[in-house]
């Protein structure tokens, strides 16, 4: 019968008409197993009404456990199923004492087993078979919970992992078989990485195992990587080459152990330890005050001075400023507004900012009007365009967009931050500032520094002006206490 008025509850006809029907539903506490009971009525509209009754308790979770005591029998006899468990059965069998059964020994449960006693018995093991299904049911969830929550964290994979070698693991991980391969870098890439494997593998000992390798194995060798101490070692490399060998040995072992590799140890090294000009908070910040600022942009080429005013007067990133157009500045009579979002020529993104909160109008201190009305007048397409005529460095002709008839020349940002930090070094030597700690975002923290300080530490507002989250900022100004800084002075 179709089971409109009796949800989740079907009645199934006997295979003759003398047969009485059946109901046929998915049990909650048998896992949503399906079972199929008899109603002992021949009669439909019987059985029906049976039906209503069971789909009723199917809907209330609460009275799975122990049935309403209005519960007819028929319907208590079709949700308890068998009145007595088998396995409970079995059980009680085997706690049966062992002897003879004459007159010489009789169990107490032959000799107290009237009817009214069984019957009892009989309830009280259904109650307690349905209560052991339900928390069945509950312990079958936490297990699903906690494999799901295993495979999550990687030890799935790691628990079904066979041991390997390490030399082997760096094979699979640049195999051309895309089964054991770990990356879809192309072939140059690869010869690369092989490279640095290879050395990290040479550094460990003989026969080493890929899940033996920890977290402080890593950092060792990129310790002595940074500071040029590797067997057969020429020369230092850059922190940022270091960074990138970081990144793949992680993405190597994680790859190659089934996620049982923590490399979190390893990116808190790279973090404290390695030079990083992406932005990235610190151990020790370098801030300059409003006289540094001056000095060192006296010397600057020209160029980089108005790149260097730009940033000191409005906080931006480096990135940012190799891409802000000259249509993006707008010179109002009592403000000065620079639009910062994504560069997209005819439906083409070339570039995006960093955040979706670093897209939008950046309010500029009047000490940078002069500047940006003398870039403003030049006819170019971006405010501080890729020229080597102009900013006397190498053009990297990144991309060459043509545009209205005209051709394009945007910045690779990795030579833009190479060369605006270059010169900055340059300036701050000449200044006698600590010109190892001058980078690219430097006048971004000390625009930073000097809102923080002109505003009475107003996190708020300094995250506002830098276009970063008020935690960033607490991060990365934490050592800036009163009695640190000077106060910075008015600009003249």
């Amino acid at each position: 019968m179709r089971n409109q008025d009796h949800p989740g509850v079907s009645v199934v006809p006997g295979d003759k008409p003398s047969y009485p029907f059946h109901m046929s539903f998915k049990h909650p506490l048998l896992k949503g197993k399906q079972v199929k009971r008899s109603t002992k009525t021949t009669d439909g509209a019987q059985a029906a009404k049976l039906a209503i009754e069971l789909s009723t308790i199917l809907r209330n979770p609460n009275v799975w456990r122990k049935l309403p005591a209005e519960t007819s029998e028929v319907v208590r006899a079709v949700w308890n199923g068998e009145v007595i468990d088998q396995t409970l059965v079995s059980a009680a069998n085997e706690a049966r004492p062992r002897g003879w059964y004459g007159e010489f020994y009789r169990p107490d449960w032959i000799r107290a087993a009237s009817h009214a006693a069984l019957v009892k018995a009989a309830n009280e093991m259904a109650e307690e078979n349905t209560r052991l299904h339900e928390e069945n049911a509950i312990l079958s969830a936490k297990v699903n919970n906690l494999t799901a929550l295993l495979r999550k964290m990687g030890f799935e994979a790691a628990r079904e992992y066979t041991p390997k070698l390490l030399t082997q693991a760096c094979k699979d991980f640049l195999s051309d078989d895309k089964s054991r391969c770990g990356t879809n870098a192309g072939e140059r890439k690869k010869r690369t990485l092989q490279s640095w494997l290879d050395r990290f593998t040479e550094a460990q000992p003989a026969g080493a195992l890929v899940h033996e390798i920890t977290a402080q194995h890593v950092i060792e060798h990129l310790a002595k990587l940074h500071a040029g101490k590797l067997d057969g070692q020429t020369h230092k490399p850059t922190d940022e080459t270091v960074r990138e060998v970081a990144k793949w040995l992680n993405a190597m072992l994680e790859h190659q152990t089934g996620g049982s590799f923590r490399k979190l140890a390893v990116r808190e090294w790279v973090r404290k330890h390695l030079y990083d000009d992406t932005g990235d908070a610190r151990e020790a910040p370098y801030w300059l005050d409003e006289n540094d600022v001056q000095v060192l942009m006296v010397n600057l080429p020209q160029y980089w001075r108005d790149v260097a005013c730009v940033q000191w007067n409005g906080g931006f990133r480096p990135e940012e400023l190799a891409y802000i157009r000259r249509e993006n500045v707008a010179l109002l009579k009592d403000e000065i507004r620079v639009e910062i979002t994504a560069l997209k020529i005819d439906g083409v993104l070339f570039w995006k900012p960093k955040t979706r909160q670093s897209c939008g109008r950046v309010h500029v201190r009047e000490e940078a009007r002069r500047t940006l009305t003398r870039l403003c007048a030049h006819n170019s397409f971006l405010l501080f365009p890729d020229d080597h005529a102009v900013h006397g460095g190498i053009t990297t002709r990144w991309k060459e967009v043509e545009k209205t008839q005209e051709r394009l020349k945007l910045w690779r940002v990795a030579n833009w931050t190479s060369q605006y930090r270059a010169a900055l070094r340059v300036a701050a030597r000449k200044a006698g500032l600590d010109d190892t700690r001058v980078d690219s975002r430097t006048l971004r923290r000390s625009c930073g520094k000097r809102v923080l300080v002109e505003g009475g530490y107003n996190l708020e507002l300094t995250a506002a002006v830098l276009r970063d989250k008020p935690e960033t900022v607490r991060q990365h100004y934490a050592r800036l206490l009163p009695e640190d800084v000077r106060q910075p002075q008015a600009a003249k």
